[in-house]
């Protein structure tokens, strides 16, 4: 059963096996509306606890007596060529190899005395654990595969090794270390214990969702106490040592990784130790849900196993989404109340078979303006989960909302996402890389294709949950077709025809009658703000390496493009929206009202100098006539909002009358991950960044993020949060009048 894992925070996962039992779920805005059955009654349901328990317990006992090992190494009691780790091979140490052994029997044990009798491969688990088909796979997947793995993981981050500072000689580093590899393990466990408890709850209809307010409550005050302890053990004058403390992935680079600017210096408001604990914090929250996510996926029942969706909402309207696993009819029902005991709008639906792989997709029209509507779908006595959407209001404000993007399911779970179901904001920006066609074991090249890759993303839980509780407004950029593509190209525009296919049966976006294949469009909501979905990926030109030798060096685009090559990225005849976008662009934002002017945005605006191809700079004067435009014409409050980069950046004057917040990814690789891959001297650079860049206020390169903004007539309040749910950074950007 071993199969391959992602790193720390980076599990792959799928949510292929269902279980006739947890088929039904919950009433309400829950899993799904259907009869409950009461929790640890039959066998199946006494097993899954069990095994979500005893992967909880040997998590702890693993790394319990792999870090007493390597607390032994730095302390100097054991040599640094003792294996303590069974990631590394054999444990040679026979300490911690008994204890191993110990551990597993007891897993053994436990799973014996609960699952006798149950349908192991019925079970209901998310991987590396959903083949599991016998008592003995169940062990192994959790000793071998997932929770011992995940134990591994998180001492890695812990205990760096190869260590040239082992063994640590200082003996305040020794206390250091050994806190936070305590401390992580306790909240991990803590964690597991409390979303443990959750399910329990969600699965006799007491809560309506993992993790509840409560839950996330338990949570913070267990974070906070973790993240204390590590202040308190772990002070800047020792970390500063580089001789002292070293930790692994991904908290390698903490100390270039976050930055928020103090006034006008380049001096670091984040403490080293602040930044230090924020990462192993963020690692130790990473395997604890993982952890819950190999437990309990927590699918939707067949035939609506895909969730629900609703999107594009106005005052009036809204798109309502689902997919069903048959052509036979379907009706949406939408109603002011979670009960439906007032519904407004019922509709007799046929799923679109054959191609449109049976997707159901409306525009729920004549809804009143700043409601909040409740719907469902159901086939024969199967009902879908019941999902909610708000209608903008007609004038007025303000608007809470989020944005993020970039989720590739080799990357799953996707954990971040409930910081946005938990703030329960009127709108969710999903901005672009929705999904990875190019990633993973199938590179998808037509329609059916695609959409096997947007399922694959349905089954995260935590996706599922945010598209069924929050309205989705999404636009594409590269992966829903081919990396880096250029619509323009010949050899391009039959692939594209079939991604942007599957996205528009996939994402709850009103189509244009006209134009099927235009995807730009805008929205309002009240007075307060206007969006701007920008398409920048169907009528660009290929990019400047393409066209100009002189932008390669050994046959790949140059780090840094030279005076030729910049030449032809700043040739005017090179578009990047296109004229007629761009000029769509121009009318909207002058002839916009709203106070906040938000340009929904993939590759971003700001000039990063390395490898610019394929971003705005990289099509140097068209940006250039944007930005020219926007000052000359006294456009007031423009704000990009950018994803893309995989990073979190807030650039305060992209030029004197812009702005750009760079956020997410949801799940992807890091920029450290990518940089050290692609092009490392970058990695030389990153410590320069914030002179290099002094319109960057905050930047954090190595986390997954989403951004939650309030906005009303006076200002707009962003928020960055990590998967952890971390507060990371809180700015206010007050309104120009």
């Amino acid at each position: 059963m071993n199969q391959s894992r992602v790193p720390l925070g980076s599990v792959q996962r799928s949510n292929d096996s269902w279980s006739g039992w947890l088929l039904a779920a919950l009433a309400g805005v829950g899993l799904m509306a259907s009869p409950l059955l009461a929790f640890g009654k039959t066998p199946e349901e006494s097993c899954h606890d069990a095994f979500a328990l005893q992967g909880a317990k040997y998590f702890k006992a693993a790394y319990k007596a792999i870090s007493k090992c390597e607390e032994s190494k730095t302390k100097g009691s054991l040599p640094p060529g003792v294996n303590c780790r069974p990631a590394d091979g054999a444990v040679t140490d026979a300490t911690t190899e008994a204890a191993l052994t110990k551990a597993a029997g007891k897993v053994d044990s436990g799973l014996t005395s609960k699952c006798a009798g149950a349908d192991i491969a019925s079970l209901p688990l998310g991987a590396p654990c959903d083949a599991a088909a016998s008592i003995p796979d169940l062990v192994s997947c959790i000793t071998d595969d997932a929770h011992g793995e995940l134990a591994d993981e998180l001492i890695e981050t812990a205990f760096n090794e190869p260590n040239a500072a082992i063994p640590l000689s200082d003996k305040d580093a020794q206390k250091c270390q050994k806190t936070l590899s305590k401390e992580a393990a306790k909240y991990a466990s803590a964690l597991m214990g409390a979303r443990r408890s959750c399910v329990k709850q969600l699965l006799k209809g007491k809560v309506d969702i993992c993790p509840d307010e409560k839950t996330g409550a338990k949570l913070e005050k267990a974070r906070d106490k973790l993240v204390d302890k590590l202040l308190s053990k772990c002070g800047d004058a020792l970390l500063s040592d580089p001789e002292a403390v070293e930790f692994g992935f991904p908290c390698d680079n903490y100390e270039f990784a976050a930055f928020d600017r103090d006034g006008n210096t380049t001096n670091n408001l984040l403490a080293l130790n602040t930044r230090m604990a924020r990462c192993i914090f963020s690692a130790a929250a990473a395997a604890g849900e993982e952890s819950v996510d190999t437990s309990y996926p927590l699918p939707d029942g067949v035939p609506f196993q895909y969730g629900v969706a609703a999107g594009d909402a106005t005052d009036s309207a809204f798109i309502a989404w689902t997919r069903t696993d048959g052509p036979a009819s379907v009706t949406l029902e939408v109603a002011t109340d979670p009960d439906f005991s007032n519904v407004v709008h019922s509709e007799p639906l046929v799923p679109d078979a054959g191609a449109g792989d049976n997707v159901v997709k409306t525009d729920v029209t004549g809804l009143s303006a700043a409601t909040q509507y409740y719907y469902r779908f159901s086939q024969g006595s199967d009902t879908s989960r019941t999902g909610r959407i708000r209608t903008a209001p007609s004038a007025g404000g303000p608007i809470t909302f989020a944005f993020t993007g970039d989720s590739n399911a080799v990357f799953k779970p996707f954990t971040v996402l409930d910081s946005i179901t938990t703030a329960d904001p009127d709108l969710w920006l999903y901005i672009g890389d929705t999904i990875y066609s190019d990633s993973g074991p199938v590179t998808a090249i037509v329609r059916s294709e695609y959409q096997d890759k947007y399922k694959e993303n349905r089954d995260d839980r935590a996706l599922r949950d945010v598209m069924a509780r929050v309205g989705t407004v999404t636009i594409w950029d590269d992966h829903e077709v081919t990396n880096d593509f250029a619509g323009t190209d010949p050899n391009v525009q039959a692939q594209m025809l079939e991604g942007s296919l599957a996205y528009r049966d996939y994402m709850p976006i009103r189509e244009d009658p006209n134009d099927p294949l235009r995807l730009y469009r805008k929205f309002r909501w009240g007075d307060v703000a206007e969006f701007f979905l920008i398409d920048p990926r169907q009528y660009r030109s290929l990019q400047a390496y393409f066209t100009e030798p002189a932008c390669l060096d050994g046959g790949q685009p140059a780090l840094v493009p030279g005076p030729v090559c910049l030449d032809e990225m700043n040739d005017p005849n090179r578009a990047y929206l296109g004229a007629e976008q761009m000029q769509w662009l121009k009318d909207g934002l002058t002839s916009s009202t709203a106070t906040f002017k938000f340009i929904m945005n993939g590759p971003p605006l700001t000039d990063l100098q390395f490898l610019t191809y394929d971003q705005w700079p990289g099509y140097g004067a068209e940006r250039q006539d944007f930005l020219d435009f926007v000052t000359n014409n006294s456009v007031k409050n423009v704000i990009f909002l950018t994803t893309d980069f995989h990073i979190a950046v807030v650039n305060d004057a992209v030029s004197p009358d812009v702005r750009e917040l760079i956020g997410g990814a949801i799940a992807m690789n890091r920029f450290f991950e990518a940089a050290a891959a692609a092009a490392p001297a970058v990695l030389a650079i990153i410590p320069t960044i914030p002179s290099l860049f002094p319109t960057f206020s905050y930047y954090d390169l190595n986390r997954f993020t989403v951004t939650i903004a309030t906005v009303t007539a006076n200002d707009v309040t962003f928020q960055y949060r990590d998967a952890s749910g971390q507060l990371l950074k809180e700015l206010v950007i007050p309104a120009v009048p």
